[in-house]
């Protein structure tokens, strides 16, 4: 059995006690810790290749966003679970006791946490300094890269007011198995991750030859998806700044054929490549009809997107997996997406038009697109909102948007269904915006309950 299998086993098998903090069935698992430490670093890049740390879980929100439509066949073939969460249910994992979407996050945080424990009790050489640091990068940004995702789902849009007073998640820091499951407060949760993607900018190498392996280009991209769903638009302007001096190359799509997958993974926008794990009907789920509507017909995102359905309606095609799986990374087009709104809501429809104009170009028929010309502020920022939609659907950023949008009213919005002669509704603020924390963690950390 190769070293990092064997560390991989055992940090599988301490999982439970992480999530649950309980200790009474671990007996034979109590001795130290520091015995599953990996001792080298070549240990250490094993285990940070490790195929889940490229999982993300947060396409959950998908389904209760308003980009997806499930006609009947479809949400007939669709787990509980999704259909719960399409449907906006108080109880969506439906008394599970296996939610991938808490425990993948928290495995993901274990390792990382072994790999920076083991990097602690190495004393680096002069050749192997950068080495070091970048392996100690890595392993903060995949953490940070957790956690996020795990308050994205199960704790509440950040909130400068509220945000020392409102839960966050659990903050595991070491991979000790005694240590008891407490939520922080989601101020500390969002500096938490911030701390660790910031050192994790300073460590690592601008770029990495595998985009699966993150750097200081995707790191910048990331700090700018955090601050920006915290709606502090000067510091995600500053990094989307950062991220796009470093790489800023755009596929055009004029280049790409339409075909059944038309885009490759690790493809030239890929900055740090992630895919959501696969959902069971999601691949073959609709687009809103409202969204498809909104593409202009020289737009090849149309074509490129979407492809029609023998049971009506349109599927999505264009993931950058190069697969049916969403993609769930970092790419270039968000960096020019988030810089053009952080420029718009800082009075510079200019600067905002500019970042427009050099994406859109990039994504009609050659010789079709007309330049847009800034107007106001307020009007420059609802056409990147509406940009945004269109060019990042399905990667699991609206219901980012959505949970964040709404705390704006002259952007926030009430989502409505109907299945099955049945009407549902979400309004903007309500709490189901925030996903329950699954029974069985409640029940072994009596940690409190997110209100539905």
């Amino acid at each position: 059995m190769k070293t990092h299998h064997k560390y991989k086993y055992i940090i599988i098998s301490l999982l439970t006690v992480i999530l649950a903090g309980c200790k009474k069935d671990w007996l034979d698992e109590k001795s130290d810790i520091a015995r599953i430490v990996p001792t080298t670093m070549e240990d250490m890049r094993l285990l940070l290749n490790d195929s889940d740390l490229q999982l993300s879980y947060t396409s959950l929100g998908e389904f209760s966003g308003d980009d997806v439509f499930l006609p009947p066949a479809v949400l007939s073939a669709a787990t509980n679970m999704e259909r719960n969460a399409y449907t906006w249910q108080k109880d969506i994992f439906a008394g599970s006791t296996g939610v991938l979407q808490w425990n993948t996050p928290y495995k993901q945080v274990l390792l990382t946490n072994v790999v920076l424990e083991g990097l602690e009790k190495i004393r680096p050489s002069a050749d192997q300094q950068t080495e070091w640091n970048d392996l100690k990068g890595r392993a903060l940004f995949f953490r940070a890269k957790a956690f996020f995702d795990l308050v994205t789902l199960f704790a509440k849009p950040y909130n400068a007011q509220t945000a020392s007073s409102d839960e966050g998640i659990p903050i595991r820091l070491k991979s000790d198995i005694h240590a008891p499951v407490v939520r922080a407060s989601l101020e500390q949760s969002y500096s938490q991750i911030l701390s660790d993607l910031q050192e994790a900018v300073r460590l690592m190498k601008p770029y990495t030859a595998l985009k699966t392996e993150p750097s200081k280009t995707s790191a910048n991209a990331f700090l700018a998806r955090v601050y920006l769903s915290m709606n502090k638009y000067d510091k995600a302007l500053a990094y989307s700044n950062e991220c796009l001096k470093l790489y800023s190359t755009l596929i055009d799509y004029n280049s790409v054929v339409a075909g059944g997958s038309p885009f490759k993974a690790f493809n030239d926008e890929t900055l740090f490549f992630s895919r959501h794990a696969r959902l069971r009907v999601l691949p073959s789920s609709r687009v809103a009809s409202e969204l498809y509507n909104t593409y202009d017909e020289n737009d090849l995102r149309k074509t490129h997107f979407f492809s029609s359905s023998s049971g009506g309606g349109y599927t999505f095609k264009g993931s950058y997996t190069g697969s049916i799986l969403p993609f769930g990374g970092f790419a270039v087009n968000e960096m020019y997406l988030t810089r053009a709104e952080c420029l718009a809501r800082l009075g510079n429809p200019e600067g905002a038009v500019d970042d427009l104009n050099t994406l859109l170009v990039k994504r009609y028929k050659q010789g079709t697109f007309v330049p847009l010309v800034p107007g106001t502020a307020d009007e420059t920022l609802d056409i990147v909102l509406e940009e945004r939609r269109k060019e990042l659907v399905f990667t699991g950023l609206r219901w980012l948007d959505l949970r964040r949008l709404n705390q704006d009213p002259r952007h926030a919005r009430t989502l409505t269904r109907v299945v099955d002669g049945q009407s549902f509704s979400l309004p903007p603020g309500d709490p189901k915006y925030v996903f329950p924390i699954p029974d069985y963690i409640i029940s072994s950390s009596n940690i409190s309950q997110n209100p539905r």
